[in-house]
């Protein structure tokens, strides 16, 4: 087995520069280096890199591969991964050229798909327009959001890890075949 670790997912997104999901994934790659497992990961050099995560993989004799300019796939076919983990797997999921496991952190979209405490925050325009369509939509909007993820995660190839018993049974719960 030739595993290959999604460092692109610690890098920043729509959450922040350091987001919670990116944080767990910095942990299991730095228990995994200190454990001298072998395995590559891939990162998008077009965006911050914790220098730690950089340092550790340097130290660790780690390759890191750039999506920059390749593809997840074209890295995978060329280096003959055979796995792939991410904890944050959403675009991932759906590859079909190797294994993919990730991480699936819980169900906020379906257990609080809208949440009173919104009204308390400074948002922008683009979060209250979705956040008024999910509210006037909000069967719709379930009903979509079910069919992707039963798609995405539940009825295909994907090895899903979960990081609680409360997620494991809340996706149980929504899941259920």
């Amino acid at each position: 087995m030739k595993l290959l670790f999604d460092v692109s997912a610690t890098q920043p997104n729509s959450s922040g520069k350091r987001h919670g999901g990116g944080r767990y994934g910095e942990i299991i790659l730095f228990r995994m280096i200190e454990r001298k497992l072998k395995f590559a990961c891939f990162y998008d050099s077009s965006k911050w890199l914790n220098p730690k995560v950089k340092t550790a993989c340097q130290k660790g004799k780690i390759p890191l591969h750039d999506v920059c300019g390749s593809s997840v796939k074209q890295i995978v076919s060329e280096y003959g991964y055979t796995r792939l983990y991410s904890c944050l797997p959403q675009e991932l999921a759906e590859l079909t050229c190797c294994e993919v496991y990730g991480t699936v952190h819980g169900l906020r979209e379906f257990e609080t798909p809208y949440d009173t405490i919104f009204y308390h925050y400074h948002h922008s325009l683009k979060e209250w327009g979705k956040f008024t369509i999910k509210k006037l939509l909000n069967s719709w909007f379930r009903h979509r959001k079910h069919g992707e993820y039963l798609r995405r995660y539940i009825q295909s190839s994907f090895r899903l890890i979960t990081v609680s018993e409360h997620s494991r049974y809340s996706i149980l719960s929504f899941f259920r075949r």
